[in-house]
């Protein structure tokens, strides 16, 4: 019965809040301007994670300057704090397709001008073939 309940509970829960024991490829990286925050190196404790830009980030008006390499993760950049859609200021960054290969996907204010003024971005796994991972 308990659990019952518990899968219950689960099942109104975003797929993005669950953490899961996923193996990660290790070609999996993003990258915030210069620095490495998501890779075997760095660590994988931003995965579903809604994260602020720096400070350093958000008043350089060159940045952020978001690389994901590897076919498994995308990174959404929200305009907004807080990871808050707001009408289209937001961006998908990451092939998503193991076809594709895996190779890095570059983009910032250059690419999209509105990502000057960003403030948050979430990174997900996908084109995992698992239905927990996908949104």
């Amino acid at each position: 019965m308990a659990k019952f309940v518990a899968l219950a509970l689960l099942t109104g829960v975003d797929s993005r809040l669950i953490k899961s024991d996923v193996k990660i490829p290790g070609n999996q990286i993003v990258k915030i301007g210069d620095f490495e925050v998501y890779s075997q190196s760095a660590g994988h404790d931003l995965l579903n994670t809604c994260t602020s830009f720096a400070p350093t980030i958000v008043n350089d008006p060159n940045q952020p300057v978001v690389t994901v390499c590897g076919a498994q993760t995308r990174v959404t950049v929200f305009l907004r704090n807080m990871c808050e859609p707001y009408h289209h200021y937001q961006e998908a960054i990451g092939s998503c397709n193991t076809a594709a290969g895996d190779g890095c996907v570059t983009v910032g204010p250059t690419q999209q001008h509105w990502m000057s003024t960003a403030q948050s971005y979430i990174i997900e796994q996908c084109a995992t073939g698992t239905v927990l991972a996908e949104k």
